[in-house]
C-alpha cells in the first residue's frame, strides 16, 4: 500500500499540530510496516492515515514535478501543489 516515493513528503495543513507545527509528513506506521500515516515532523505525533485519494495525488505530483523539498498544499479542489 505504501509507496517509497511519497514517504517523507511534507504537507501544510490549515490546522497545526498541538506543538504549533503546520506541517505533517507521510511516514510509515512502523519500521516493519508499509502502512502510511500522517506524522508531525517536529513532535512525532501521529495524525491519522492518508486516504487513497491523498496518496494518489501525492504520487501524481511526484511523477509530474519530481521530488520537492518544500511542503506541499492540497487545496479545496483536491489538487496538490507547492505553496
Amino acid at each position: 500500500m505504501s509507496d517509497p516515493h511519497v514517504v517523507g513528503l511534507d504537507v501544510l495543513w490549515a490546522w497545526p499540530c498541538r506543538c504549533g507545527c503546520p506541517k505533517t509528513r507521510v511516514a510509515p506506521y512502523s519500521k516493519v510496516s508499509n502502512i502510511p500515516i500522517w506524522k508531525c515532523p517536529w513532535c512525532g505525533k501521529r495524525r491519522g492515515k492518508p486516504t487513497e485519494d491523498h496518496i494518489s495525488k501525492l504520487k501524481a505530483f511526484v511523477a509530474k514535478c519530481g521530488w520537492n523539498q518544500r511542503p506541499l498544499v492540497i487545496d479545496e479542489q483536491g489538487a496538490c501543489h507547492v505553496r
